[in-house]
């Protein structure tokens, strides 16, 4: 049997999927678009689990981290114990995680079985895409599987797959990757309307765009149960896709996915019951992306801080570094202690247009790497000021914790002017449905041959010193704009 084929016989076994005319088509290979995975993997035989080609062992472990997220979600999105104050939003994710379970096991054996098929199905095709083009492969193999010559629309009707089924699989695999791309802070909120408004991409639902958008229609004035499903499958596989490629699924990647789900949870249940028209749709997320963007700035502080401040450590092992920089790891990691950063954001009154330009900014995952080199700058500077203390007998336990203070306030509002800066220069940009881009490569790379650049945005220089820094740096971010 192809090794494909095997992984995806072995899950179907494994969940009890199979039936006789499924296990033959199986073993015998016949799948709709097999020669391109085929062709695409390179596959010479072995396990894909062992493959050499990453693409291949990718492919092999979103199916598996399928099947066990049909089982028991969960089993992969495992949430941390209630503490540091987050009782209630824990309790939250929890309950949504036991509904999302529910619903997977819910309903008519028969349909139960179709539903955790197609998730199956859906893992297969992820990313057939990139037989295409890796960069838009979500959009590629939706097409690919969308526009279906008629043998593949056929064997695809022989596995269980029928016509409309066929639509609603492409629109899993259109956006495959649209919550992790909300995860590392690459888009906003706005990404979704493409998802939740049926009129924009007809075919990722079962009614017609006509009864989509007329009041009698059933789905279009009150609750779409479909749309719901299709809204859990999504997140699923998603996350399929992320736990597959990340090694390690940390607590802090369960709370992130499930901060978003939880978020966008509510737009889909409603998005055909209140919300038939694009701009009141679009308002919605509008209004979703600017509340979330305290949480976007919370998720690239606590990054860039994390790894600046673990570079930090291990650039300088003498005694005396050692010593602070130890401490200021401790301080740093404790998933509670970033909390002082965010309300230093919320304390620096900001203009009003800021959120509502930020929601608008997408790609801010490229400037990440800045972010921990000017974490790991001010966490140097924090080293130098306090040994200065020490040697002038000002040093001490309370000095360091006012120290931590006052680099957490310089690093959070340094950050920030800079956003601030980038998004008043190009105002025009941020209309309403349209997004920004920010690409940060180059200046990552001239902070790397230019520490003196990081060193002058910190303040250490001087006020003027620090304002020329951002000059330079927003020569360096390359902008361009996109609508959804």
């Amino acid at each position: 049997m192809n090794a494909y084929v095997q992984v995806l016989y072995d899950a179907f076994n494994d969940l009890g999927l199979l039936d006789d005319e499924l296990k033959r088509r199986l073993q015998a290979g016949k799948l709709p678009h097999i020669k391109v995975l085929n062709n695409f993997f390179g596959w010479r035989g072995g396990s894909p689990s062992k493959a050499r080609r990453p693409d291949l062992c990718h492919f092999y472990l979103v199916v598996r981290k399928m099947s066990e997220l049909i089982k028991d979600p969960a089993s992969i999105i495992k949430l941390p114990p209630c503490q540091h104050g987050e009782l209630q939003e824990l309790q939250e994710y929890r309950k949504l995680l036991s509904g999302l379970r529910d619903r997977l096991e819910g309903g008519e054996p028969e349909e139960q079985k179709k539903c955790k098929r197609h998730l199956l199905w859906a893992a297969f095709y992820h990313d057939i895409g990139k037989a295409i083009e890796r960069a838009r492969h979500g959009a590629e193999g939706a097409d690919m599987i969308k526009d279906s010559h008629a043998e593949d629309r056929a064997l695809f009707q022989a596995v269980g797959i029928d016509h409309t089924e066929i639509f609603r699989l492409a629109g899993l695999i259109r956006f495959h990757d649209y919550f992790g791309v909300l995860a590392t802070g690459e888009a906003s909120y706005l990404l979704f309307m493409e998802v939740f408004f049926p009129s924009t991409n007809p075919f990722f639902y079962i009614e017609p765009l006509r009864d989509a958008l007329s009041g009698g229609a059933s789905g279009a004035g009150g609750q779409c149960y479909e749309d719901e499903r299709f809204f859990d499958h999504l997140f699923l596989l998603n996350v399929a896709d992320i736990a597959a490629s990340v090694g390690v699924f940390t607590e802090e990647k369960a709370l992130v996915l499930m901060h978003d789900y939880a978020r966008l949870y509510p737009r889909i249940r409603g998005s055909r019951r209140k919300a038939r028209y694009l701009d009141v749709m679009a308002a919605r997320l509008q209004e979703d992306s600017v509340a979330h963007t305290f949480e976007r700035i919370r998720r690239l502080l606590r990054e860039g801080v994390r790894a600046g401040v673990r570079a930090g450590v291990d650039q300088k092992p003498g005694e005396e570094d050692a010593s602070t920089r130890g401490d200021a790891r401790v301080h740093f990691f404790a998933p509670e202690d970033i909390q002082p950063v965010i309300r230093t954001l919320a304390g620096l009154n900001l203009p009003s247009s800021f959120y509502d330009a930020f929601a608008s900014t997408a790609k801010l995952d490229y400037g990440l790497t800045f972010v921990k080199m000017l974490a790991a700058n001010f966490v140097d500077n924090m080293h130098r000021q306090y040994w200065e203390d020490v040697r002038a007998g000002k040093g001490g336990g309370a000095a360091l914790l006012d120290l931590k203070h006052d680099y957490r306030h310089d690093m959070a509002s340094t950050l920030i002017r800079l956003l601030v800066t980038i998004l008043s220069n190009y105002g025009p940009l941020t209309e309403r449905r349209t997004r920004i881009y920010l690409e940060f490569k180059d200046l990552n790379d001239r902070t790397r041959t230019n520490p003196e650049l990081l060193r002058r945005m910190t303040g250490m220089a001087g006020n003027f010193k620090q304002q020329e820094a951002f000059k330079k740096a927003l020569d360096s971010v390359f902008i361009w704009k996109a609508n959804p």
